[in-house]
């Protein structure tokens, strides 16, 4: 039997029992007694072998730098990147990517508005600046009629005698064929006589002179004419812009100064007195007075200060707006491909003048990977270019929270280093961890400050380090390796030659991030539809008539027929109804694939379709000989239809295509908004410019053909 146990435990604590604070500072210090014995002993294992010890203490390099010379727009010719076009008054993405602005009604009036301002300062009384802005109002008005769009061109006719009164009654037959009137004879509809109609800048005059109203189903349909066919009148299915625009019409028709129309009509002052009527009435002081005006600039020091107070209008419109107020797109845009596209011309640190292609991001940035060097140009004298020398003392690389490369020096503790858990496959993580605990000590970054708008090469580099020694570094792609095996930082890309790089590096003047957005005034979804075999170009939003941005949805339901009610217990009612097809929105157009037309029957491409359009309207069928055109051409933004050419008969061109490769399965989105950036120099850019992003993936139209139901 075994005797009594006592159980005892012990515990080691790394605590001291006498002199507390000074035991633990001690040990935390980890103090180094002998430094020498600690490289002896890396001497003795051999960690010196193969392996240079010595740190880099300063570095001499020689570069050389030249600049951009030209930018070379899609329509042809160059522009100068020197002197005002410099990278120091204007960033690339501002000069190159900009579109105008459209002329919309809120455009025309913030332009009368800024007119205004500038009149005020003419040095006459407050009677005859009062009719100098009336006169103004009466000779540059905003009609009423702008509230009119038109829509799908149903059909036209010829007109005998296209120079006699508008305002004549439709019913007469006095304008235009018997045949036309009698359509709507006898039909319950309402006509109204609507004033001048014109889209601001496009090119493109016509003229609305009745609008044609049918009760029935509230469709609405404009009899139109264009200067450039006098003899031929139109009919068009018209909509009525949104209530956000005609409220802001109420206000602004015939009562504000069109400004574009008077920046477009700018040249000498004699042609705009010679608009002006020979006087007007003003409300002055209580009563209606007459002013004359035509002899109020009889007057040459008055007339002297009108041309003073439109030129410093015209400043201000092209400082802000631009020079081009209009319904086009940017000169770089290709619209087959969605994207931007453009080239420059430079001179070469080799002293010799080749092209670059730029291809910007998504977001329509031009940073240095977006440049391709193209084909040199020899019978053109290249630009100057300059020599530097510098001695720079390197600094190690480093980046927020990494791990610091002395034992004593502990990092923050916001970064949780044993946190990070990279996949097999994360090799971009695995890498930033091997160079943070590993290799950080071994790279360095060099100081310079190279100019925007330039290319630098460096010639020469070479390292002097702590011992004395002093290294020459080479590029790492001097030497032309198989593509699997080339590798190039910082480097231009040579298009005709896939094996090598350019040696320097171009620093293009472009906003980068710096940049502000505006709300997307217009936005194209791009869906493919596997069941209905097409592609979609759905108009999400569009501007509006005065560039708010406006839902397609909405313009879609505002501009849809009222259905009308029926009885559901009716035999008729009960019956199987025959569709030849289902309905779409009219902002979803199609884009349906066909054959290239360049020989090669496998290729495919894009091209924009047109959905019938089945509405029954028995009462508008064309006159004799006439064949009815009953396609919807419903396009509205700028991004589909950039100009509004489809309203003009005198165009005729192709139907709209886009590459195929251009729209993936999850699809595309392009979008329009106005940019603000301040640059290098203190001033403020604004341009309207477009982004493409991935779409939201595959969607259907619900569009199917032979239904019955």
């Amino acid at each position: 039997m075994s005797g009594p146990t006592i159980t005892t435990w012990n515990r080691l604590e790394p605590r001291p029992r006498t002199n507390r604070d000074l035991s633990l500072k001690r040990g935390v210090e980890a103090r180094v007694r002998d430094p020498l014995w600690f490289l002896a002993r890396q001497w003795q294992v051999g960690e010196f072998i193969g392996e240079d010890a010595a740190s880099p203490i300063f570095i001499q390099f020689n570069a050389t730098i030249s600049r951009f010379e030209a930018w070379l727009p899609g329509e042809g010719g160059e522009v100068p990147l020197l002197g005002d076009f410099n990278h120091t008054t204007k960033p690339m993405e501002a000069l190159v990517n900009h579109e105008p602005f459209t002329p919309d009604i809120s455009t025309c009036v913030e332009l009368g508005q800024r007119l205004e301002t500038y009149l005020n300062k003419l040095t006459l009384g407050d009677r005859e600046k009062l009719a100098v802005r009336e006169a103004f109002k009466i000779a540059f008005p905003i009609p009423q009629g702008s509230s009119i769009r038109l829509n799908k061109r149903l059909f036209d006719f010829s007109v005998e005698n296209p120079q006699q009164d508008p305002d004549r009654n439709l019913m007469a037959g006095e304008l235009v064929p018997d045949e036309f009137v009698d359509i709507f004879r006898n039909k319950n509809i309402s006509l109204s006589n609507n004033s001048f109609a014109q889209w601001k800048g496009s090119g493109v005059q016509w003229k609305t002179h009745w609008v044609i109203k049918d009760l029935n189903n509230s469709e609405i349909y404009a009899l139109v004419s264009f200067a450039e066919f006098p003899n031929r009148w139109w009919v068009y299915k018209a909509q009525i812009i949104d209530q956000e625009t005609q409220d802001f019409l109420c206000v602004c028709a015939n009562s504000s100064i069109d400004g574009v129309t008077v920046y477009q009509a700018l040249g000498s002052a004699d042609d705009i007195i010679a608009k002006f009527p020979a006087e007007v009435t003003i409300f002055y002081q209580g009563r209606d007075e007459v002013v004359p005006i035509i002899t109020l600039f009889e007057d040459q020091q008055k007339k002297d200060e009108l041309i003073s107070a439109l030129s410093a209008f015209q400043g201000w419109v092209e400082k802000v707006f631009g020079k081009e107020i209009d319904r086009k797109d940017s000169k770089n845009w290709k619209a087959n491909r969605l994207e931007y596209q453009a080239k420059f011309l430079a001179t070469t640190p080799d002293n010799e003048i080749v092209t670059f292609s730029a291809d910007p991001s998504r977001k329509g940035l031009y940073d240095w990977y977006t440049f391709e060097q193209m084909d040199s140009i020899r019978d053109r004298q290249p630009g100057e270019t300059e020599q530097i020398n510098r001695t720079v003392i390197p600094t190690n690389v480093n980046f927020r929270g990494m791990a610091h490369s002395r034992f004593w020096q502990f990092e923050n503790r916001l970064v949780n280093f044993g946190n990070i858990e990279p996949g097999k496959i994360d090799l971009a993580k695995l890498a930033v961890i091997d160079f943070m605990l590993i290799h950080g000590i071994d790279w360095y970054v060099l100081p310079f400050t190279q100019e925007l708008g330039t290319l630098c090469k460096i010639t020469t580099l070479e390292v002097h380090d702590v011992f004395g020694g002093k290294v020459s570094i080479e590029r790492a792609d001097k030497e032309e390796f198989s593509e699997n095996r080339r590798w190039s930082m910082f480097s231009t890309s040579l298009q005709n030659d896939g094996n090598r790089f350019a040696d320097y590096f171009i620093l293009p003047p472009s906003i980068v991030t710096a940049v502000r957005k505006g709300e997307e005034i217009e936005e194209v979804r791009f869906i493919r539809d596997e069941m209905a075999n097409m592609v979609w170009a759905i108009e999400h939003t569009t501007e509006n008539g005065i560039g708010n941005p406006w839902l397609g949805h909405e313009r879609f339901i505002e501009g849809k027929p009222k259905a009308k009610e029926k009885d559901q217990n009716t035999e008729q009612a009960k019956l199987l109804r025959y569709i030849i097809q289902t309905t779409v929105p009219d902002h979803w157009i199609p884009f349906v694939p066909v054959h290239k037309s360049d020989g090669d029957n496998r290729a495919i491409i894009l091209e924009r379709a047109a959905m019938l359009d089945l509405v029954d309207r028995p009462y508008l069928q064309p006159g004799v000989g006439e064949q009815i055109n009953r396609f919807v051409l419903p396009s509205y933004g700028r991004i589909l239809n950039p100009s509004i050419r489809l309203l003009n008969p005198s165009i005729q061109k192709e139907n709209y295509c886009i590459l195929e490769e251009e729209i993936p399965r999850a699809g595309v989105q392009v979008t329009r908004q106005a940019y603000l950036c301040r640059w290098v120099d203190g001033s403020t850019h604004l341009w309207i410019g477009r982004t493409k992003r991935v779409g939201r993936g595959e969607g259907s139209s619900n569009l199917r053909f032979d239904i019955a139901k």
